[in-house]
């Protein structure tokens, strides 16, 4: 005959339910951890190759070459420098963000080597203007290569390429000039707009200036040497651009086809 269960065998058979149920969590959890660690295991493996998963890039359109026979380019030039006004004119252009070209003469060159760093350092061209300015009417052939080169040796040692433009004082134009030019693999590039800012007619007469003679293909003369040239540059930059012109710099205006020793007063449409 069965024994009938006490409240002692009742408490016996709950307790043995109780650890049976714990001891199958228990085991569970192990599990589930056990789980966990090998996906963490294979999340580190796959981390190790992410370095050299390379994140695709979103595809760009290429900008379309420069071509200043198809668009309305001007070119800024200035002369006589370097001077303290070259600092203050590059902060001017850097502003608006333009590459021009500087004609700098040679003994101011070696002089202030640190803003023919800067002209450099900014993206824009170094071209030469003779070493200290002279008259090349009248003279040899001889005396014009001096001056040139001369002046190369400068802006070649403050930091500049060499350059492959050349300016001749005052704008003058020699059988000499030329050949000088031709024997040195220089372009001389003279000007079509001239607003005479040396002469300081003020500010407002400089922007007004070139703004009215400023067509397709001009080159623009000005100099780094004067307050006025500063002050106006910001009013021309925006004047030349609210017209529809691209502002560049001589070799872009030019390009690369122009023989040494020929004057180049404009660039295409000038």
């Amino acid at each position: 005959m069965k024994r009938p269960q006490t409240a002692v065998d009742l408490m016996i058979a709950f307790g043995a339910a109780v650890l049976s149920s714990a001891l199958i969590t228990a085991v569970h959890m192990i599990d589930v951890r056990a789980q966990a660690r090998q996906a963490e295991a294979e999340v580190a493996a796959l981390s190790d190759d992410l370095p050299r998963i390379q994140p695709r890039r979103a595809a760009t359109q290429p900008r379309p070459p420069l071509d200043c026979t198809k668009m309305p380019c001007v070119a800024l030039t200035f002369d006589d420098g370097p001077s303290p006004m070259t600092q203050p004119l590059l902060d001017a252009l850097a502003s608006r963000g333009v590459k021009a070209t500087f004609f700098v003469q040679g003994y101011r060159a070696a002089a202030r080597p640190g803003d023919i760093a800067a002209i450099v350092a900014a993206g824009h061209v170094v071209g030469n203007h003779a070493y200290n300015h002279p008259r090349f009417k009248g003279k040899g052939v001889n005396f014009v290569i001096g001056q040139l080169r001369s002046a190369d040796a400068a802006i070649v040692a403050a930091g500049a390429p060499r350059p492959t433009f050349m300016r001749s004082p005052y704008g003058e134009r020699t059988k000499a000039q030329a050949q000088a030019a031709a024997r040195l693999g220089l372009v001389n590039v003279l000007w079509n707009v001239d607003p005479n800012d040396w002469a300081n007619p003020g500010a407002d007469v400089v922007v007004q200036r070139v703004l009215s003679a400023a067509k397709p293909g001009a080159i623009i003369l000005m100099h780094d040497m004067h307050q006025g040239t500063v002050d106006a540059l910001p009013q021309i930059i925006d004047g030349l651009r609210a017209a529809g012109y691209l502002l560049v710099t001589v070799p872009q205006l030019i390009g690369d086809k122009v023989a040494p020793g020929t004057n180049v007063f404009s660039g295409p449409k000038g």
